[in-house]
């Protein structure tokens, strides 16, 4: 079981994009970090097979000592499951990294991330949720102190359930993770989009993703980063509809009042907030 940790706040992530870039592909590493992602994830499970797996820990440790230091953008690996015959290997080459990377492990389930965790020396986790068990104990998953985002792994979920990869066949799993993301101050991470040459399509299901709560979606081509940022940015009528509510609640000097026929109450105001700060705006001085 992992050790519990003093009773802090967490670490709030503020990413928008994570790209996923093989392990076997070193020559991808520095593109990656420059790519514009928010953050990248060197994928040692999924898209390295099976006679790369060890030099894949070897590029990726030779890339991280070249750097000198933590990189601009939030670092993370993902790493084979606890089930899986590599994941000693992987859990040994991660507790090798600088301290900055973190671990995402695949099919997270409960019991395995307190393990994991336990065994990171503080490292931060990322689990990906990718079966029926992941979700549902998704509340007790982002509980665990470590925990600072958790990802959807929807084509994985989908095949397991038998069901279709569309928003609908979806919605009870990404409404479940962003709720459980939201009590354990963790960052939900939507499932990337397999729309590789659409990038309207791309906004489109971004802009979904955020209705619901989602702040941040995986990618996994450099193509899919400008209309993911573009579809979680708050639109120009959100961003003037939140002006308005906040400068209405300013001008009542704390009284009870209504904008646009909605009454203006704290939780009101927070979303508007967020949204100014969403869109780069200080909501103390948004005019």
């Amino acid at each position: 079981m992992s050790k519990k940790k003093s009773p802090v706040r967490k670490t709030r992530l503020n990413w928008r994009s994570l790209l996923f870039v093989p392990a076997h592909r070193p020559d991808r590493f520095e593109r990656a970090l420059n790519s514009g992602a928010d953050a990248i994830c060197i994928d040692w499970e999924d898209a390295v097979g099976a006679e790369e797996k060890h030099r894949s820990h070897e590029h990726t440790a030779r890339f991280f000592a070249g750097l000198g230091g933590a990189p601009p953008v939030g670092c993370t690996v993902r790493i084979n499951s606890v089930d899986s015959p590599w994941f000693g290997d992987d859990l040994a080459a991660v507790r090798a990294l600088p301290s900055y990377v973190m671990a995402m492990p695949a099919k997270a389930r409960f019991d395995h991330i307190d393990t994991v965790c336990g065994q990171l020396d503080g490292r931060p986790c990322l689990p990906l949720l990718e079966d029926a068990v992941g979700i549902e104990q998704a509340y007790q998953i982002t509980a665990i102190p470590q925990v600072l985002a958790v990802m959807l792994g929807g084509v994985d979920l989908a095949a397991q359930l038998g069901a279709g990869i569309d928003w609908d066949a979806l919605l009870y799993a990404r409404s479940r993770m962003v709720m459980a993301a939201a009590a354990g101050e963790a960052l939900a991470i939507d499932v990337p989009s397999l729309e590789l040459d659409n990038a309207d399509r791309v906004c489109s299901e971004t802009e979904r993703a955020k209705s619901l709560g989602f702040r941040c979606k995986a990618v996994i081509h450099p193509k899919q980063i400008e209309p993911v940022h573009r579809g979680l940015a708050p639109s120009e009528a959100e961003v003037n509809r939140a002006r308005g509510i906040l400068q209405a609640s300013a001008q009542s000097g704390g009284n009870a009042v209504a904008y646009e026929g909605i009454m203006l109450d704290e939780a009101v105001l927070l979303v508007a907030r967020s949204t100014l700060r969403r869109a780069g705006i200080n909501p103390d001085d948004p005019a």
